[in-house]
């Protein structure tokens, strides 16, 4: 194969997609009773990370909402005695202008929702 042959078929790939600024995981995936709800954010490893903003809301309610400053690459918070309902749960990671960076969903539903 030639380098130009090579470049070109390079070219056509293109990059490989960037890995997720900010990942969200919340456990329980199902809440049916009163409990605890664990969440963690993941972050890629980069300067501008300044803070991370978590919000949630139950049942389309909004419910709650924390700050980190200077977060570290995981941030997790144990949330006890929440009642049971439909949570969704939104993470942000915004740099030290205030410009957002990266963003992600988790939700957790109630027995009686369908399965995603």
């Amino acid at each position: 194969m030639s380098l130009a042959t090579l470049t070109l078929t390079l070219l056509m790939l293109g990059p490989a997609p960037p890995a997720p600024c900010v990942r969200l995981l919340v456990r329980p995936q199902v809440m049916l009773s009163k409990g605890v709800i664990t969440v963690e954010v993941h972050l890629a490893d980069h300067p501008d990370h300044a803070v991370v903003m978590v919000a949630w809301t139950r049942d389309g309610i909004d419910d709650g909402r924390f700050f980190e400053e200077a977060p570290d690459m995981v941030v997790a918070r144990t949330l006890r005695d929440q009642p049971a309902g439909a949570y969704h749960f939104t993470a942000a990671v915004f740099d030290a202008q205030g410009l957002r960076r990266g963003i992600a969903e988790a939700d957790i539903r109630t027995a009686e929702e369908p399965d995603r």
